[in-house]
């Protein structure tokens, strides 16, 4: 069985060469930049570590249980920042 030849009418025809000279003329594609999720994840990620550094120095050297509160604390919101990043839609 042979199928039957496609015939374009004349508009479809100036449509498709409107749409193939377009195709011509446009330059290369820009390159595609990091998706949403993954800079919000990095961004989360330098706040954390920002955040854990910070009250690691800041906290009395003298008192060794106040700073591993503080660093249980950042990681429990740091890992519910992480968490709460994985629900971004994928790009």
């Amino acid at each position: 069985m042979t199928e039957p030849e496609r015939t374009r009418t004349p508009e479809q025809a100036a449509a498709w060469s409107k749409v193939e000279e377009e195709r011509r003329n446009a330059g290369p594609r820009p390159p595609a930049g990091p998706g949403a999720a993954a800079l919000a994840r990095v961004v989360i990620g330098v706040l954390v570590v920002a955040a854990a550094l910070t009250a690691y120095f800041a906290m009395s050297p003298d008192v060794p249980d106040d700073r591993t509160d503080v660093l249980l604390l950042v990681g429990l919101v740091g890992g519910g920042a992480a968490l709460a990043a994985s629900a971004l839609p994928r790009d």
